[in-house]
């Protein structure tokens, strides 16, 4: 566990950001890697971490991912025109507070972090959702380049879901071999994600979670098995491979 190298957060802010990095640097000296698994547009106004908002997260839902990019920049760098209002969502999901504020600085989350000297990745997971087949794709195929003193910090919009099932993916891919899935999913709860099995929602309002996670656990159980079954350079593609091995129940 020690050799992962990798942790993971919610949405940062400059001032936030910067004590994250200060804290990894303090415990690595490789290339530092940002993985933004957000498919929502969002950014940083005057070093605000900001996002665009509607029912579910589901904003740049059918997009494809450069249109998200492009729509995510301009609707950024509208911002320096004229003040903008800012809402503060409670636990509902439902403003609290609302303020305006004349914006000097909106960046993009990959030209503040390349700005900070780290790499950038983004994948743009829809929240509450399962990566798409061409995402695990992407996210292997990245994997494989890794040097091997990389650091890895992954984040969404608050740290839970898309964050902690990639990180479940990671362990797989460094110590599935080794260990247990289960045991792979308990530790990544324990050591501060939420529980990346857990199909069950508190409320009806979240009913319609319940599919979106059951297709969750179902690949991160195919997934294990994909890295266990196949050779350590994994020289055949999740996709290729998932359409001859489609077959584990939930």
């Amino acid at each position: 566990m020690d050799t992962l190298h990798i942790s993971g957060s919610s949405e940062f802010s400059y001032a936030s950001y910067d004590k994250m990095l200060e804290k990894i640097k303090s415990v690595t000296s490789g290339p530092i890697y940002i993985v933004d698994l957000r498919q929502e547009s969002h950014g940083f106004v005057n070093g605000i971490g900001v996002s665009a908002y509607i029912s579910r997260d589901w904003v740049n839902v059918g997009k494809s991912v450069a249109q998200v990019e492009k729509d995510e920049k301009a609707w950024l760098r509208s911002a320096l025109k004229s003040p903008i209002e800012i809402s503060e969502l409670d636990d509902d999901k439902k403003p609290y507070e609302t303020y305006k504020i004349a914006v000097d600085n909106a960046l993009t989350e990959k030209e503040f972090v390349t700005s900070r000297g780290q790499n950038y990745l983004r994948i743009q997971a829809t929240d509450h959702s399962s990566f798409t087949n061409e995402q695990v794709n992407d996210f292997v195929k990245f994997y494989k380049k890794l040097p091997q003193n990389a650091w890895l910090h992954f984040h969404c919009m608050a740290g839970e879901g898309r964050t902690t099932q990639i990180m479940v993916m990671y362990d797989i891919l460094r110590n599935g071999k080794q260990v247990s899935f289960e045991d792979i999913v308990n530790r990544q709860y324990l050591l501060g994600g939420n529980n990346a099995t857990k199909i069950t929602v508190s409320n009806e309002k979240d009913a319609y979670k319940v599919p979106l996670y059951k297709e969750k656990v179902k690949l991160l159980k195919m997934f294990y098995e994909y890295v266990t079954t196949s050779p350590d350079d994994l020289p055949i593609s999740w996709s290729k491979w998932i359409k001859e091995h489609n077959h584990i129940q939930e």
